[in-house]
């Protein structure tokens, strides 16, 4: 018998790479809190990282491993692939963060305690940060944009948080 052309791999390396795409495809559904608000980019760039490198890579090594070949038709499907958990993820955690803020949301004020330009490939932009009180603590927002160059440092704004995780808000804003 006449071994199978093309690229041979051990049994565990394709059932590694599947278990491997359904973890980032569950992580990438249902981000965990504490990586979708946390306090440092580099930890909120998970989702991101595994949306546009990690699903589109396996789902090409699994094509790989499973026909013992590459064809550039595969890329076709990586792409496939990172639009599907893309559109998927923003869709589910828009969600969950509309319910949870439906059914826990209390309103409360921000006020802009920083505002800076910043340099982007369309031009520069206006960014606001805002600082609010919940549950007898200030918690700060992410930098916020402010396309039209509204708001002043002092200002107030309404804000809108999750009462059991007020780094989960919406600024709501008059434009």
């Amino acid at each position: 018998m006449q071994p199978k052309p093309g690229i041979q791999s051990p049994k565990y390396l394709k059932e590694g790479a599947v278990i491997l795409l359904i973890l980032f495809v569950v992580l990438s559904l249902f981000t965990p809190r504490f990586i979708e608000y946390s306090d440092y980019r580099v930890v909120r760039a998970i989702p991101i990282i595994i949306n546009f490198s990690g699903i589109p890579l396996l789902v090409i090594l699994l094509l790989v491993l499973q026909n013992g070949i590459f064809k550039p038709y595969f890329i076709i499907y990586g792409i496939l692939a990172l639009f599907i958990a893309a559109i998927a993820s923003n869709m589910i955690n828009y969600e969950a963060k509309a319910n949870a803020l439906k059914t826990n949301g209390v309103w409360g004020k921000a006020i802009v305690t920083e505002k800076k330009q910043v340099k982007t490939r369309g031009g520069k932009r206006w960014q606001i940060k805002c600082s609010f009180m919940a549950n007898n603590q200030r918690f700060e927002t992410l930098y916020e944009s402010d396309n039209k160059n509204t708001y002043k440092k002092g200002d107030t704004l309404d804000i809108q948080y999750n009462k059991d995780f007020p780094k989960m808000y919406e600024l709501k804003r008059v434009h």
